[in-house]
């Protein structure tokens, strides 16, 4: 099973060659190799990961969040998160597509080697236990940090959780971890990674959380409008916000939305 998956995830990859071309990293400084690092990078849609995945010039191990792993839950959070804008009038048809893009995502998504992400707070150290081992193992961690709610036409605000990684990280090796702001533009030839933050054990976690996302967030976006003029593709649509409507700003009620496992 696992050779048919690998050779399933190589044609994957064969055919999103064809459909993403081949990206330069530019850097605005270039990383040490010995020192593995947080990339934090706009999703807008596929382009953000698929292109992460494809020509990511680092090791690197990918956050992903936990439900689309699990055979039980994962058609609904794939209609929650692809469908549901379209998905208020003939529901039947578009579960029944989250059903079939479950099925087809979950084993190439499995041939990752992705860092699972819990939502649940009981399993949340795990993800941040499992991304501090990967770090230490050599590997660099690229993270889509964004919530629903719009900071800009090309970024959206930031969940702040994924900076506990640097305090678990200076717990465990005396480093401070540093967090690349990377910028993937649609129609672009690179992959743009600008200035690093690093996590400071002298300020609190929580001001660790609101200074380091801010600053990526604020990087990205700034990164994007001094590119080549391009078409920014947000990270949800703008059918997303009208079927979400009063969820925009309070993103936690998305999850909960997706909690409901078995929610028609």
């Amino acid at each position: 099973m696992k050779i048919i998956k690998k050779i399933y995830y190589n044609i994957c990859k064969l055919i999103a060659r064809f459909i993403f071309p081949k990206r330069k990293m530019v850097y605005k400084v270039m990383p040490k190799d010995d020192e593995p690092s947080i990339y934090c990078c706009n999703h807008s849609g596929a382009i953000g990961p698929t292109n992460m995945t494809l020509w990511f010039d680092r090791p690197e191990r990918p956050w992903i969040v936990s439900y689309i792993f699990d055979k039980e839950v994962s058609t609904n959070f794939v209609f929650h998160d692809f469908f549901y804008a379209r998905g208020r009038k003939c529901k039947w048809f578009w579960r029944g597509l989250a059903a079939v893009t479950a099925f087809f995502v979950r084993p190439m998504l499995e041939m990752q080697n992705a860092i699972q992400v819990h939502k649940a707070s009981a399993r949340a150290k795990e993800t941040f236990d499992d991304t501090v081992k990967a770090l230490v193992e050599g590997d660099n961690v690229v993270i889509f940090p964004e919530n629903p709610t719009k900071f800009s036409e090309f970024i959206n605000d930031f969940y702040d959780g994924f900076v506990q990684v640097g305090k678990y990280y200076f717990e465990q090796t005396g480093k401070c971890l540093k967090f690349y702001p990377t910028y993937v533009g649609a129609h672009l030839k690179t992959i743009n990674v600008g200035n690093p933050i690093s996590y400071n054990p002298e300020k609190s976690p929580k001001e660790n959380r609101q200074v380091i996302s801010k600053y990526l967030r604020d990087e990205i976006d700034f990164i994007a409008r001094n590119l080549p003029k391009h078409k920014p593709v947000p990270f949800l649509t703008e059918d997303y916000y009208k079927a979400y409507g009063e969820y925009v700003d309070c993103p936690e009620k998305y999850w909960e939305i997706v909690n409901q496992h078995h929610s028609d």
